[in-house]
């Protein structure tokens, strides 16, 4: 008698998928995931809030005292923009005529790059004058921080340049 062996070729239900490969998957997907999340954080930039940030924070009771001074003034510092170039900050009447020191600080909390800095020269109807040229485009927060009569003053003012 002769035995003869009959193979059979049975099609299995899911093709080549099984948990095996649907674990390589996973670990591909998931390794390729962490990858893109650290190129993504190289790209992203680290910078403080301010160059010299903690020695900024030790004077913050000086910021206070200043915010505080300011606010018993008559009137706040007014910003406007003409739209034609100019942009006016308005001081309160107690500084009109008065010597003023200080300093104005356009911060733009996104990009570095965009911040200005310039000394305070207010005019006779205590009136400030910055160029809107020296700002690009962007949100600004306006630091005036200045010295009168023997007093600190500061304050900000959020600001948005077309």
């Amino acid at each position: 008698m002769t035995t003869q062996t009959i193979t059979m070729k049975t099609k299995k239900p899911y093709g080549f998928w099984n948990w095996g490969t649907a674990l390589v998957i996973v670990f591909i997907l998931g390794a390729s995931g962490i990858i893109f999340l650290v190129y993504q954080s190289q790209q992203m930039s680290a910078e403080l809030v301010t160059e010299n940030y903690y020695a900024e924070e030790l004077k913050f009771q000086q910021k206070i005292d200043a915010r505080t001074h300011a606010n018993q003034l008559s009137d706040s510092v007014r910003i406007h923009d003409d739209g034609k170039g100019i942009i006016l900050l308005a001081f309160p009447t107690e500084c009109i005529g008065q010597s003023i020191t200080g300093t104005i600080y356009c911060y733009n909390p996104s990009d570095s790059k965009k911040d200005y800095r310039t000394p305070i020269s207010i005019d006779g109807k205590g009136l400030q004058v910055i160029q809107a040229q020296f700002l690009r485009s962007g949100s600004y927060l306006i630091q005036i921080e200045w010295a009168m009569n023997g007093k600190t003053f500061g304050t900000e003012i959020p600001f948005k340049k077309r």
